[in-house]
């Protein structure tokens, strides 16, 4: 994809909602995310926030409160895994190629075994770019999925996989934020992604090498993949700014207004 970037191209921001929130928590403390936002406005002119969160219904006040507080939701549904897993999936650059690619090719067979390409296999289903989807691997909990796609006219071919009893949430939201930051990589001038994790490397290097990425925002300066430290002074974090940044309740805030009075 080209570069159409002119100086009055507006700055949006990626904000992996599931990093974020567990960095600063194991940090001992709680992000505001009105002062976040007004962060990302004030510090590098954010226009547009998209937040990506694996959508709990137990959690929806939260995400009327993040949207009142400036962010555009993006969910993902979240599935049960099991905690013991070896991280080398290609999510990332698969759902990265297939939208920088996306304007090369009238339609696209998508390989793969899990839920994590739904949305970009739905993007492609909705734009009439997807001619067949093979499964590798059969997922009982993905039924509904398979249903769609026969009902798409998709090829679908199934492998037995041996099933692990499931013990863990499944929220994470790298596909999405991948997916929609391509959807949109016309759009907007520069790119600002929140999160600490080396998935998002792909992008990340891809947005740089074609001059929109603007910054990097890692939630926890101690704790965060090697992969981005080659991004040298486009990194920001957010740790930096907890007394900024970090949210008080009412009962606390007042306290410490007190103490500044007799300081």
């Amino acid at each position: 994809m080209e570069n159409p970037t002119t100086k009055l191209s507006p700055t949006y921001a990626f904000i992996d909602g599931q990093n974020l929130h567990k960095s600063i928590e194991e940090q001992g403390w709680k992000l505001g995310h009105k002062k976040f936002r007004i962060y990302l406005k004030d510090k590098l002119k954010v226009q547009k926030a998209f937040y990506f969160v694996g959508y709990m219904r137990e959690n929806v006040r939260l995400y009327r409160n993040l949207e009142k507080s400036g962010y555009t939701l993006i969910y993902k549904k979240i599935l049960r895994i099991n905690p013991e897993k070896t991280k080398g999936n290609v999510d990332a650059e698969l759902i990265l190629n297939s939208m920088i690619h996306y304007h090369n090719f009238g339609e696209a067979v998508i390989v793969a075994g899990d839920g994590d390409h739904y949305c970009l296999i739905e993007y492609l289903n909705k734009t009439n770019k997807l001619k067949s989807v093979i499964i590798v691997g059969y997922m009982r909990e993905n039924t509904g999925l398979y249903k769609k796609l026969e009902e798409s006219d998709c090829t679908l071919i199934y492998k037995k996989i041996v099933r692990i009893s499931p013990s863990k949430t499944k929220g994470n939201v790298d596909a999405e934020l991948i997916l929609n930051a391509m959807i949109h990589y016309h759009n907007f001038g520069q790119a600002v992604i929140v999160a600490g994790d080396g998935d998002y490397y792909c992008l990340i290097e891809y947005l740089n090498k074609t001059n929109k990425l603007k910054s990097i925002v890692i939630p926890n300066k101690q704790k965060y993949s090697s992969l981005l430290k080659k991004f040298g002074n486009k990194r920001l974090f957010v740790s930096d700014e907890r007394k900024k940044l970090e949210y008080l309740p009412q009962k606390k805030r007042a306290a410490e207004v007190q103490d500044k009075t007799y300081t």
